[in-house]
């Protein structure tokens, strides 16, 4: 089973080496505790959407933030595959809200 992911903002992680400690805050370290519950010594992988990933262990776990002790980090390549999402609108008012 892969460990759970959460995101922070690009850049980040941005100086992470194995060994050291990472906070997780907002909404993405309150959703870890109180939604997945996690707790200290469970694995997590911490993305921040620029293609790094970090690997580690919780070390401690509050709604307020999420301590990671991290084990490794990796810069993900960007996949060769461009994808491209389009919504077309409904007729008449059926896009409104409450139709």
């Amino acid at each position: 089973m892969s460990n759970p992911v959460f995101f922070t903002s690009a850049g980040s992680l941005a100086g992470m080496a194995p060994g050291r400690l990472f906070v997780l805050e907002g909404a993405e370290a309150r959703h870890a505790v109180t939604v997945k519950r996690l707790s200290p010594g469970e694995a997590v992988d911490i993305v921040d959407g620029a293609g790094t990933r970090m690997t580690g262990k919780v070390t401690s776990a509050a709604p307020s933030g999420l301590e990671v002790e991290c084990g490794a980090v990796a810069v993900e390549e960007r996949p060769d595959v461009r994808l491209v999402l389009v919504q077309a609108l409904a007729k008449g008012d059926r896009d409104e809200p409450g139709h």
